[in-house]
């Protein structure tokens, strides 16, 4: 049986109504690239693991205080994620 992955606005609506666990779903579909993107700008593990943890508080934050609780998440993740510390907004598809 084939199961149906879930979306990230779905994984955040549930989150909202109280399941925790799809927070989890979320932060564990996006890892890898949200941290290595975070890495590269910084290159130091210590202020890239607070980055990252900022980036989803932020977007905890920003999921609230949506009137509907829906946010796209993956553009958001990878706008937010060089925001902190300093580092210019730019989408990454416009990064060389």
């Amino acid at each position: 049986m084939c199961k149906v992955q879930s979306t990230d606005n779905e994984l955040v609506a549930r989150f909202l109504k109280g399941d925790e666990t799809s927070l989890q779903s979320l932060i564990q579909r996006h890892e890898k690239k949200v941290y290595t993107s975070i890495y590269l700008l910084v290159k130091d593990r210590d202020q890239a693991d607070d980055i990252f943890q900022e980036t989803f508080i932020k977007v905890i934050f920003l999921a609230y205080a949506q009137e509907r609780g829906y946010v796209v998440i993956e553009s958001r993740i990878m706008s937010l994620n060089v925001k902190f510390k300093g580092y210019p907004i730019y989408p990454f598809k416009s990064i060389p």
